[in-house]
C-alpha cells in the first residue's frame, strides 16, 4: 500500500476523520487518525461490520407502537424504550414493524420520528462506542458514501441528519468514486507501468452497479478516468434471500398442508435461516436448513444442494450479466480491453455470481484484491484524509460524472446548464445585468433544489454586470459558488435562499436535536439507574452468601452480628421488592449506602485480616534493614554525617520499633471479631513515614571541602527567577514612583495650605483666627505623623538598597555573614589585639588595603582564616575588626526613575560596581614605625597563605552562619491622609454665599430675595413649600 501519512501536530482534542457506507443490512466504518492510516473501525463488540437498525417500542406494549400524529411529543419518551445496532436486529426479529433499516428513504417518518433523527441516534451511538467510547461526535469528521442513483433532497438530508448528530460532514461521494479512489492509492503497483481498465461489480443488499475507470500512471498525479456506470436499483443479496425464504416455506406448506403464513415474526425466522444457507453455500455444496420452535409445535428440516440453489438465481445471473455487458458497452469498449474485473459486496462471495461474471466478460479470473465489505467505507476515508491539513495522501486527477440534469431558472428563462455526462469539477458562468436581478431557482431533473435572491445594494448601477457561478459543492449538489459584480467579488452573506419544502426548517431543526439529546439524557439516566439497582441488589445476596460461605467473614463476625446482617438483608430485600418500580436512583444509592453502614466493621476487619500479616511483616522488615543501616552502614562511609541527623535516626527508627511492639502485643489479646490494635492502612502509613524521614538523611551529600578564601562562582540564574524577580521590583519602582508623585502634590498641597493660613492670619484679632489656628494645627498633627511613618519607609527602602539590590547569591552570603554573624566593632588594634587573634588562630585577609608607612603606600591582600571556627565560641569583641569605609562609587544607589532593565536587554551606562568577590576585609595594622613589626609578621602570613591557596592544599570548612540571607521584603508605601482643607478668608467666605444664593434662586423662583444684610442673610427661607400650615405650627426666627 502507497500511503505517506504525517501528522504535523498533535490533537489537543481527541478528533478523528470517519468514512461511513451505510448500507441496508451493514454499516461499514473506517478511521483517518493521528499517528495512524486509514483503518476499518471495530464497534463495541470488535465487529467491523455493524447492523443497520434502529428499534422503539412502547415499554409496557411492544404490539403497539403506532403514532397518532407525526411525531412524538418530549414528555411521551418517558414511555419507550430504544435499541441500536445488534440490540435492534435481535428486537425485529420478535416485532419487525417496530425497525427501521438501512439509509433510504431520509425524508419520511417512521415511528413517530423523522428518519434523519433514527440515522442521527444510530450514528452518534456507532461513534460513540467506537475504540471503547474514545470518541465524541462533537469532535468527528464524516465523510459519506452513497449510492450512485441517490437523489440530491436525500442527500442534502445526509447534510441535515449528520448536523442533527453534532456531527461535521466534510463530503458526500459516490460508491464507485470511493471505490476507484481507494483503488488508485492502495494498488498503483498493478498499474504503474501501463495503463489499466478495471470493471468494478457492487452487489449489495437491494442495489447492485457497475463502473468501468481507466487508472493511468503518471509522473507527478494519477490519472482516474470513469467511462460509465451501470445501476440497478431493487437487484441485490435481498433477491436470493427472497429466493431461498421462499423456498424454504414453499416446503414448509407441502409439509403440513397449509397455506403460506403471514405473520412476519415467523417469515423473519425463514428470512434468518436463509441468509444462513446463502452463506454456507459460498463455500459448500449442500446445506441442512433447520427450523424450530414454530406454531403448533411445526418446525421444517430442508437439505439444500448447490444445483437447487443455482437453480432459484437464474433469473438473477441473467440481469447481472446484462448489467456487465451494458456498462462495457456505454465505455465504448471491447471485451478484450477490459484487464479485470473487482469484485465488491458480501454477495459476489456466491460462486454461481462469480460464474456468471466470468462467462459475461471472458475472464479467466476475477479479481477481488480489495476488502470486498469495506472498501467503500476505506475509500471515503481517504478521501477525507486527503481533504486534511494533517494527512499527505497521494494527489488524484478523478472526476466522476454528475450523472443529473441541472438547468438554472432566472425569471422566465430556463438554461440547462449540466448534464449526466458533466463532471463535478465544472463550473457554469452566467452573466446578466443588475436591472434584471429576479428570482433565481436551481432545478435538479426537473424538480426544485434551490431558490435565492441576490440583493444588490441601492447604489448599484443597472447596466452593472453580475457573472454568477454555478457547480457542485462537497455534497455533490448544485449551487452558487461564486458571485462577482463588475467582475470583483461580492459578498455571499447577501444571497438569501430560500429553503425548499423537503428540508428542516430552523424551529423543526433546533426541536430534532433536542429531541435527540433528551432521548439521550433519558439513555443516560436509565442505564445509571439500572446499574444502581443491581449494585443494591447484588450486595443485598451477597451478605448471605459472605455468612454461609465465607470462611474469612464467619471469622470476624460473632452470632449477635450474623443475626443483625441477617435482618438487615431481609428488610432491605423486602423493600426492595416493593419498591422495585417506582424507586429512584438517588433513592436506591442511599438505601445502598444504609446497608453499606451496618456491614462497615465487619467489611474492614475481613480486609484487614487478610492484609494485616503482610504488612507486619514489610514494616519489620523496614526496620531491619534501618537497624543495619545505622550500625554498620553509617559508621564505615557516612562518618560524616552530623550528630543532630544521626540522632534523628535513631530516634524515628526507635519510635517506630516502639509502636510496633506495643501493637503486635496489643493484637494477641484480640478476638478476631474485634477491631485490631492497628489496621494494615495505619502500619503502611507508619512504615512510609518512617522511610521517608530515613530516606532524607540518607540523601544528604557529604560537605564539600573548602579552600580558604576561595569564593564559588557565581551561579547562573534561572531565567524565569530572574524574570520574576525582574517583574516584582519593576513594580515596586512603580509603586515607588507613584507613590513619590503623590507624596510631591501632598508636599506641594501642604506649603500652599501653610502660607494660605498665614496670609489669613497675618494681622488678624487672635479672637477671629482662633477658628483658623485650630483647623491649622489640627492638620499639622496629621501631617507630622504622615512624615514619621514616610521618613521610616524611606529609611527601610534604603535598607533594602544595602542588602537587596540585584546582586548574585554568593555576595548575599558574603555580605550577611560579614555584617550579621561576625558584626565587627569599630575599635583601634593593638598588639595585644594580635595577641588575641593569635590565640583563636585567626588570620586577617582583606582584597585590596593601602597601608601608609613613612608615605609609602603599601597593597596587599588579607585572608581570613578559620579552623575548627564555631560561632558560640566566638564574636566580634575577639575580632577586633573595624568595617572598613565604603567608597561610594557612581551609579551605586538606584535612582527611581531609572527605567527597568529586564534580562537580555543592553546594559545602561550606570552598570552596577558593588559585586563583591570576597569577604569585606577588616584593616590592617595602624600604619607607623611602631607596628613595623606586626606588619612584616603580617606579610609573611600572606606569602604563606598565597603558597597553600597556590598548591590547593589547604581547605576547611564553611563557617557557620555562612547561608544565603532571605530576600529584604520592603513594606509598601504609607497611605497618603486626605488633602489640606480649604481656607477662605471673610471677604472669599461672604463672595462665595452670595453667589451659591443667587444660584439657589436661579434654580428655585419660589424663593424669596435675601437682603444682603446680616439679619437677612439670618433669617429663614420661607416658600410655599416650608410654610407652616397653621398659625400655631409657626416659630420664630430665633426659634429657627
Amino acid at each position: 500500500m502507497v500511503f505517506l501519512f504525517v501528522a504535523f501536530f498533535t490533537f489537543t482534542v481527541k478528533s478523528a476523520i470517519f468514512g461511513i457506507d451505510y448500507g441496508n443490512e451493514n454499516i461499514k466504518t473506517s478511521m483517518a487518525l493521528s499517528g495512524k492510516s486509514v483503518h476499518v473501525a471495530l464497534n463495541q463488540n470488535s465487529k467491523r461490520l455493524s447492523p443497520a437498525y434502529f428499534s422503539l417500542w412502547r415499554t409496557n406494549n411492544p404490539r403497539n407502537t403506532t403514532c397518532e400524529g407525526d411525531h412524538w411529543e418530549f414528555d411521551e419518551l418517558g414511555n419507550f424504550t430504544w435499541a441500536f445496532l445488534d440490540s435492534a436486529k435481535s428486537h425485529a426479529l420478535r416485532f419487525p414493524n417496530n425497525t427501521i433499516q438501512g439509509l433510504s428513504p431520509l425524508l419520511e417518518n417512521q415511528l413517530g420520528l423523522r428518519r434523519r433523527e433514527a440515522v442521527a441516534l444510530t450514528l452518534r451511538h456507532l461513534v460513540k462506542t467506537i475504540d471503547d467510547g474514545k470518541w465524541k461526535p462533537e469532535n468527528a469528521k464524516i465523510v459519506f458514501a452513497v449510492e450512485p442513483h441517490m437523489s440530491r433532497e436525500e442527500r442534502y438530508s445526509i447534510y441535515e441528519m449528520v448536523s442533527l448528530m453534532n456531527a461535521t460532514l466534510t463530503n458526500i461521494i459516490e460508491y464507485p468514486t470511493a471505490a476507484a479512489q481507494l483503488y488508485a492509492l492502495e494498488k498503483r503497483s498493478l498499474y504503474a507501468k501501463k495503463a489499466k481498465t478495471v470493471v468494478f461489480v457492487d452487489i449489495g443488499a437491494k442495489n447492485t452497479w457497475a463502473a468501468v475507470f481507466t487508472f493511468e500512471p503518471t509522473k507527478r498525479r494519477p490519472t482516474v478516468t470513469e467511462l460509465s456506470l451501470v445501476t440497478s436499483p431493487g437487484l441485490g443479496g435481498n433477491n436470493i434471500d427472497d429466493a431461498l425464504t421462499d423456498l424454504l416455506l414453499q416446503r414448509f406448506t407441502e409439509k403440513y398442508s397449509v397455506e403460506k403464513p403471514t405473520d412476519q415474526k415467523i417469515i423473519s425466522k425463514f428470512r434468518e435461516e436463509a441468509k444462513k444457507a446463502k452463506d454456507v453455500l459460498s463455500i459448500s455444496k449442500e446445506v441442512e436448513v433447520r427450523i424450530e420452535d414454530l406454531d403448533d409445535g411445526k418446525f421444517l428440516m430442508y437439505k439444500i444442494t448447490q444445483a437447487e440453489y443455482e437453480s432459484l438465481l437464474s433469473q438473477f445471473g441473467q440481469k447481472l450479466t446484462r448489467i456487465y455487458l451494458e456498462a462495457v458497452e456505454q465505455a465504448q469498449l471491447k471485451m478484450t480491453d477490459i484487464d479485470s474485473i473487482e469484485l465488491i459486496g458480501g454477495s459476489t462471495r456466491v460462486p454461481f455470481i462469480q460464474s456468471v461474471l466470468l462467462n459475461a466478460s471472458g475472464l479467466k479470473k476475477l479479481d477481488r484484491t480489495l476488502n470486498s465489505d469495506e472498501a467503500i467505507a476505506l475509500g471515503a476515508g481517504y478521501v477525507g484524509a486527503s481533504q486534511s491539513s494533517m494527512f499527505i495522501v497521494k494527489k488524484l486527477n478523478l472526476s466522476p460524472y454528475c450523472r443529473i440534469n441541472v438547468s438554472l431558472v432566472h425569471g422566465d428563462t430556463e438554461l440547462k446548464i449540466f448534464n449526466e455526462t458533466s463532471h463535478l469539477n465544472e463550473t457554469y458562468k452566467y452573466l446578466f445585468y443588475a436591472e434584471n436581478n429576479d428570482n433565481f431557482t436551481i432545478k435538479v431533473n426537473g424538480k426544485v433544489m434551490t431558490q435565492f435572491y441576490i440583493n444588490l445594494s441601492n447604489k448599484t448601477k443597472p447596466n452593472a454586470q453580475i457573472f454568477l457561478n454555478i457547480g457542485f459543492n462537497e455534497y455533490t449538489i448544485p449551487n452558487v459558488t461564486q458571485i462577482k459584480l463588475n467582475k470583483f467579488a461580492y459578498n455571499m452573506s447577501n444571497v438569501i435562499f430560500t429553503n425548499p419544502r423537503w428540508s428542516l426548517s430552523t424551529e423543526e431543526f433546533n426541536k430534532s436535536f433536542e429531541f435527540i439529546l433528551e432521548m439521550e439524557k433519558i439513555v443516560e439516566d436509565r442505564k445509571k439507574h439500572q446499574e444502581t439497582y443491581n449494585e443494591y441488589e447484588s450486595y443485598i445476596y451477597s451478605i448471605k452468601d459472605k455468612l454461609m460461605y465465607d470462611e474469612t467473614f464467619q471469622r470476624v463476625v460473632n452470632e449477635s452480628d450474623a443475626a443483625i446482617f441477617r435482618k438487615a438483608a431481609d428488610e432491605h430485600r423486602k423493600w426492595l421488592d416493593e419498591n422495585m418500580l417506582t424507586a429512584d436512583t438517588d433513592t436506591l444509592k442511599k438505601k445502598h449506602e444504609e446497608l453499606k453502614e451496618v456491614l462497615k466493621d465487619a467489611e474492614r476487619r475481613e480486609e484487614d485480616i487478610g492484609k494485616r500479616q503482610e504488612y507486619y511483616d514489610m514494616l519489620n522488615k523496614s526496620l531491619n534493614w534501618i537497624y543495619k543501616e545505622l550500625t554498620e552502614t553509617w559508621p564505615k562511609k557516612k562518618k560524616w554525617m552530623p550528630k543532630d541527623k544521626l540522632r534523628s535516626a535513631w530516634s524515628n527508627y526507635n519510635s517506630t520499633k516502639k509502636w510496633m511492639d506495643e501493637m503486635a502485643e496489643e493484637q494477641k489479646t484480640k478476638k478476631d471479631w474485634e477491631n485490631p490494635a492497628a489496621w494494615w492502612n495505619q502500619l503502611n502509613i507508619q512504615r512510609q513515614i518512617m522511610e521517608f524521614n530515613f530516606n532524607q538523611s540518607c540523601r544528604m551529600k557529604k560537605p564539600t571541602p573548602t579552600p580558604v578564601g576561595w569564593i564559588p562562582p557565581e551561579p547562573t540564574p534561572d531565567p524565569e527567577e530572574e524574570y520574576e524577580r525582574h517583574e516584582e521590583e519593576h513594580k515596586r519602582h512603580e509603586e515607588e514612583f507613584h507613590h513619590h508623585e503623590e507624596f510631591r502634590k501632598h508636599m506641594d498641597a501642604y506649603r500652599a495650605f501653610v502660607d494660605k493660613y498665614h496670609s489669613i492670619t497675618n494681622g488678624m484679632d487672635p479672637k477671629k483666627s482662633a477658628p483658623y489656628r485650630k483647623i491649622f494645627h489640627s492638620y499639622s498633627e496629621i501631617h507630622d505623623e504622615y512624615l514619621d511613618k514616610h521618613d521610616e519607609y524611606i529609611h527601610k527602602l534604603h535598607d533594602s538598597f544595602r542588602y537587596g539590590r540585584n546582586r548574585s547569591p554568593q555576595y548575599y552570603n558574603d555580605y550577611y555573614y560579614y555584617y550579621e554573624i561576625l558584626k565587627p566593632t569599630p575599635e583601634p588594634s593593638n598588639a595585644t589585639d594580635t595577641n588575641t587573634t593569635t590565640e583563636v588562630n585567626t588570620t586577617l585577609e582583606a582584597n585590596t588595603t593601602t597601608l601608609e608607612t613613612n608615605n609609602t603606600t603599601i597593597e596587599t591582600n588579607l585572608t581570613v582564616k578559620t579552623e575548627d571556627l564555631n560561632a558560640t565560641d566566638l564574636n566580634a569583641t575577639d575580632l577586633n575588626v573595624t568595617e572598613p569605609p565604603v567608597k561610594r562609587r557612581r551609579g551605586h544607589r538606584r535612582r527611581h526613575h531609572r527605567p527597568h532593565r529586564r534580562p537580555g536587554e543592553e546594559r545602561r551606562r550606570f552598570r552596577r560596581h558593588h559585586h563583591r568577590k570576597r569577604l569585606p576585609p577588616p584593616p590592617p595594622p595602624p600604619p607607623g614605625p611602631e607596628n613595623k613589626e606586626e606588619h612584616e609578621k603580617f606579610k609573611e602570613s600572606l606569602r604563606k597563605w598565597q603558597e597553600e591557596r597556590d598548591a590547593e592544599e589547604y581547605y576547611e570548612e564553611k563557617p557557620p552562619g555562612y547561608r544565603r540571607i532571605p530576600p529584604i521584603v520592603v513594606p509598601p508605601p504609607p497611605e497618603l491622609p486626605e488633602m489640606p482643607p480649604e481656607l477662605l478668608s471673610p471677604e472669599e467666605m461672604a463672595a462665595k454665599a452670595e453667589t451659591d444664593a443667587k444660584a439657589a434662586t436661579d434654580a428655585d423662583p419660589t424663593q424669596t430675595v435675601i437682603n444682603d444684610s446680616n439679619e437677612a442673610r439670618n433669617a429663614p427661607i420661607e416658600t410655599a413649600a416650608t410654610k407652616p400650615a397653621d398659625d400655631d405650627a409657626k416659630k420664630t426666627n430665633d426659634e429657627l
